[in-house]
This record gives structure tokens, sequence and C-alpha cells, in this order.
């Protein structure tokens, strides 16, 4: 649905879409809370459409080396491992598959409990700002954990697009 209404969406004025992404927000904060597919909504519509109505952001890569990234990198596999898994051993086995792929040792699995929509934001802010080869063997690791068990979840193909989205490379839909 998201894909069918953002061109849609690029049609408004800007003092529209300043509305929309006003009444966006506050519909997803109503409940004092924010759950992952509210998050991933948000991510991906206001990715595409603050870039179409607001201009590119500039953001000059400071992060060549993957390690300096380390603890937001185990934020965001952590939520993916969560969101796809049933018990803790699945996560746990999503979760290594996936760190395999990455280039450095001692990342750790997160507890669910302790991450929050806001963490995710802020391991983005820092993300972003990461070279294009650390944001592509991140979202290597990310895939693996969405198919590690061969099968996605709705949620799962939501958080990997919002993931790619927020790291200023989207996904297609059919490959997603």
């Amino acid at each position: 649905v998201i894909d069918i209404v953002i061109p849609s969406l690029k049609q408004l004025s800007l003092d529209q879409y300043k509305s929309f992404k006003e009444n966006l927000l506050a519909l997803i904060a109503m409940d004092s809370r924010v759950d992952l597919l509210e998050w991933s909504l948000q991510k991906i519509v206001l990715n595409h459409l603050d870039g179409h109505f607001l201009g590119p952001t500039s953001v000059r890569a400071r992060y060549s080396d993957p390690r300096s990234v380390k603890d937001e990198v185990a934020v965001v596999l952590s939520v993916i491992a969560h969101a796809g898994a049933g018990d803790q051993q699945e996560v746990s086995a999503a979760f290594d598959a996936s760190v395999r792929l990455l280039p450095f040792d001692g990342l750790a699995l997160m507890r669910k409990d302790t991450i929050s929509t806001a963490d995710l934001d802020r391991a983005f802010e820092k993300l972003d700002r990461a070279t294009p080869s650390a944001k592509s063997s991140l979202m290597k690791a990310c895939a693996a954990i969405v198919w590690h068990d061969r099968q996605a979840s709705t949620l799962e193909v939501e958080l990997l697009r919002a993931f790619a989205s927020a790291l200023g490379c989207p996904v297609p839909p059919a490959l997603a």
C-alpha cells in the first residue's frame, strides 16, 4: 500500500505535506507507544517524501571502519532478529548467522526489552554516516537474519525495507 500511495502523496503542496506529516506523526504517537510496524511505516514514508519536498540531505560518510558503528549494528540486528523468530534459540541462530557476514567479532545480541524505537532512531542517525560499503554489509546481515529460517514475515520484510530506506539504499518491494 505504501508503494501505491507515495506517488499520490508527492502531488501534495508543501503546506499539505507538512500537515500530512504532522498528522501521521500524531497518529503514530497517539497511543504513547511506537511499535515496529508504525516505526517502519514512518521511516519508509517520510524518507521518500522528505527528500521530495524538503530536498535531499547531504551526509558525508564519516565511518569507514564498521567497528566504529558496532553498537549501532548490534541494535539493528537485534531488533530484526527478535522480530522474526519465535523462540530465543531461533533468535540467537539468526543473529549468529548475520554476524558471520560482518568484519568484526564480539557483537552481542541485545535483549528485546532493552531496545526502543528511540534506540533505533539513534542507531540510524549514526549509521547514516557510514560508508556505502559498511551500509551494504549491514543490509546483507539484515537480509541473512530475515531469510535464516527460509521464511519472511510481514514485519521482517517491512523492517528490512525501513532499514534500507533509513540508510538511503531502498529495497524494491519485489526483492523484499
